[in-house]
């Protein structure tokens, strides 16, 4: 799954991503606010863009999740 954010995004992000393979990125972020995070078999990451904002959760059972930096809306 990948997502694209507007550079100027504000928002309070939670991703977890379980099942995934244990020695793979299960998230890639353009963001540097997102801290990520691995444990057996779950990845988190958690950060506020652009000093936070409403709250965006994104949850998978398994594959990669990419969160791509846009262009600011």
């Amino acid at each position: 799954m990948t997502l694209t954010l507007p550079s100027n995004y504000k928002a309070d992000l939670e991703i977890r991503v379980t099942g995934g393979e244990a020695d793979s990125d299960a998230i890639v972020t353009q963001f540097p606010e997102i801290t990520v995070s691995r444990r057996s078999g779950s990845s988190s990451g958690e950060g506020k863009l652009n000093g936070g904002g409403p709250k965006l959760t994104i949850r998978s059972n398994s594959g990669v999740v990419t969160i791509r930096r846009g262009p600011a809306a």
